[in-house]
């Protein structure tokens, strides 16, 4: 039987991860090559070249705070996907797939920010792995769409 309502875990969870939400808009968030859905290899190099010494401290607290934002909704579509697809119990590892990706490219960023390194080779895979990362996240939330329309469906259905 599944649990009907949130949990303490996903209530902090929730407020957590507004709290990330809130600063990434303050942080001014819409010049990250994270939130793109993809990018070739020298798109990346160009736009790192083009980063002044303030810029690249911006970019590498945003990339830092970034990994706490992983956690955080990794955490949170694990426990999701737990509740809801109770029946199917595999795909709570599902949830992992999208955080790792984002976890790779995040951390790739902040090591060649680091190193001050910007050539295209450097990033050559980082698009895949974004755009392979908004796809599995995508393919989640399609699934709890449809987990939601068959449950309104059953209602509706029943109802009559």
């Amino acid at each position: 039987m599944p649990p009907k309502y949130f949990d303490f875990r996903m209530i902090v969870l929730w407020a957590i991860f507004l709290i990330f939400i809130i600063t990434f808009a303050k942080l001014g968030s819409d010049n990250i090559l994270d939130t793109r859905l993809y990018y070739t290899a020298h798109e990346a190099a160009k736009f790192f070249n083009t980063l002044s010494e303030k810029d690249v401290f911006h970019y590498l607290a945003t990339a830092y705070f970034d990994l706490g934002f992983i956690v955080v909704y990794t955490a949170m579509l694990y426990l999701s996907i737990k509740r809801v697809f109770y029946k199917v119990p595999k795909l709570k590892y599902f949830a992992f797939i999208p955080g790792l990706l984002d976890f790779f490219e995040t951390k790739t960023f902040i090591e060649c920010l680091n190193i001050n390194s910007h050539v295209a080779e450097n990033y050559r895979w980082l698009g895949y792995l974004t755009l392979y990362k908004w796809l599995t996240g995508g393919i989640l939330l399609l699934l709890f769409l449809i987990k939601f329309l068959k449950l309104t469906y059953v209602k509706i259905k029943y109802q009559y």
